[in-house]
């Protein structure tokens, strides 16, 4: 990996850890009661919130890895934009695609198990990032196209605010 992609890569999986982290000692320090209840009718759990984050990053790791199709080689007039950008028109609320909605019979051990192996897959995902994977990108209309590498960027964007989510639940 070259030194610059080796640098990208370790901020992303900084940035990863470390939000990951919170979301799990979040959703930890919920009872199974607290975890599997709504705080509001229609709402998700802490529990499906945490599901649904863990299909989020499997769903994007996959697309990193090579494991799920999705990925292309960059247009040739492509130019990233700085996230930054891209993460301004985050700011409004989305609703999640029905398959990255989690079942309503989520449990907390259920939710921390996927949130676990999703963080595995994640990190070997971008640890595993060659230059030449790292010239490919993914379209989406939330985020338009993007690189792989950014793609850890949305996935450190989506927990923070998945986490900001669950404390409201929580209240804490």
């Amino acid at each position: 990996m070259a030194d610059a992609l080796a640098s990208r890569v370790e901020c992303v999986l900084a940035a990863f850890r470390g939000a990951h982290a919170r979301l799990v000692a979040r959703l930890e320090s919920a009872s199974e009661i607290e975890a599997e209840t709504a705080h509001m009718v229609g709402a998700w759990t802490p529990a499906q919130i945490g599901a649904h984050v863990a299909t989020f990053d499997t769903l994007l790791a996959g697309l990193v890895s090579g494991e799920r199709p999705g990925a292309r080689p960059a247009p040739p007039d492509f130019v990233e934009r700085p996230w930054t950008d891209i993460q301004a028109s985050l700011l409004s609320p989305a609703e999640a695609p029905q398959a990255l909605h989690p079942p309503v019979s989520t449990t907390r051990a259920a939710s921390l198990a996927a949130l676990g192996e999703a963080a595995g897959a994640t990190v070997q995902a971008f640890t595993g990032l060659s230059e030449p994977r790292s010239a490919f990108t993914i379209s989406h209309p939330r985020v338009g196209t993007i690189s792989l590498v950014q793609a850890g960027d949305w996935i450190v964007a989506h927990t923070i605010r998945h986490n900001a989510q669950m404390k409201r639940a929580l209240g804490r």
